[in-house]
Order: structure tokens, then sequence, then C-alpha cells
């Protein structure tokens, strides 16, 4: 799915949560249904409705 790109430099925070979040069962669990799911056909349908970039 195409993202609008940003330049922004990760604060603290941002590192802080991503540490926090690497060795989660919530990062588990969200990855099953990544690969559970197939996102394609829902992307064409977003992105009908909410066009990259806004």
């Amino acid at each position: 799915m195409g993202f609008k790109e940003c330049d922004r430099k990760p604060t603290f925070l941002d590192m802080e949560i991503q540490r926090g979040f690497e060795n989660s069962r919530d990062r588990q669990i969200l990855s099953e249904i990544d690969e559970t799911i197939h996102w394609e056909p829902l992307e064409k349908i977003v992105a009908e409705y909410y066009p990259v970039g806004q």
C-alpha cells in the first residue's frame, strides 16, 4: 500500500516504542494476521476512496 513520504527523523519516543514492540505478543499476532489476509484486493478498494498522500 502506498503511503505519503515523510522525511521526519525518529524521536526518542519513537525508538522506545519500537524497542518495546519488537518482542511483544501483539507483534506476533499482527504478523500472523498479515500472513493470513490477502491485502491486494482490499488495497484496491481502499485506494479508490483514499488516494495516496491524502
